[in-house]
């Protein structure tokens, strides 16, 4: 059962047939930090989170809550860009003591 981010997270990166190592490289972080993750001992980043949606297709409520509706992309349905300012939106939404400009830069940093 997918109760979790971590088993959540764990679940895109089956699917696509990648490795911890895979995604930690897409991160920039350490293979034990997706582990620690999927484990629920640790949570990405924000940025990591966007950069983690946006590799996989994924949606943002469903990954941080179960809700809602997976998107996967196809290999005929290549992932589309997320509109910033709704990603900015969704993250402030589920992560209320971060501010706006905290979020930001954390979008800057990850390149987007």
């Amino acid at each position: 059962m997918l109760t979790t981010l971590g088993s959540r997270l764990r679940h895109l990166r089956r699917i696509k047939g990648d490795r911890q190592a895979d995604v930690a490289r897409l991160c920039g972080v350490p293979r034990l930090t997706v582990s620690d993750w999927e484990r629920n001992k640790a949570e990405p980043t924000t940025g990591n989170l966007v950069t983690i949606i946006e590799h996989y297709g994924a949606a943002y409520r469903w990954l941080m809550t179960g809700q809602g509706e997976v998107t996967l992309p196809g290999p005929d349905h290549p992932t589309l860009p997320m509109d910033r300012e709704k990603v900015i939106r969704e993250v402030m939404r589920n992560h209320q003591g971060a501010t706006r400009e905290e979020i930001e830069a954390m979008l800057n940093e990850a390149g987007l």
